[in-house]
């Protein structure tokens, strides 16, 4: 497996440290890479969320696009900590 040297955006300790002053779990995955996404939270029901930083002008990478496109899961691309604190909130269905 590939490995790519890990970068993260700008605002990604901005929206780390919002959702965890909130007191929600995030855990910081910027360092898997591969597409993995940059976050993994908990939302308000207990559900795990993947949360892909981007700045304003950001654009996935072809791995983040497969990560997105074969999981199953709650998966969203968020610029700013309201955004990314607003699908914490939200409670995602199968």
């Amino acid at each position: 497996m590939t490995r790519h040297a890990a970068r993260v955006d700008n605002n990604h300790a901005e929206i780390r440290d919002a959702i965890r002053a909130t007191g929600r779990y995030c855990f910081d995955c910027s360092a898997f890479g591969n597409g993995f996404p940059d976050l993994l939270c908990v939302n308000d029901y207990g559900q795990v969320v993947l949360l892909e930083v981007k700045t304003l002008r950001g654009k996935l990478t072809p791995a983040e696009i497969a990560f997105r496109d074969s999981y199953p899961g709650a998966w969203y691309l968020v610029r700013t900590a309201e955004t990314a604190i607003d699908y914490l909130n939200m409670r995602w269905e199968n």
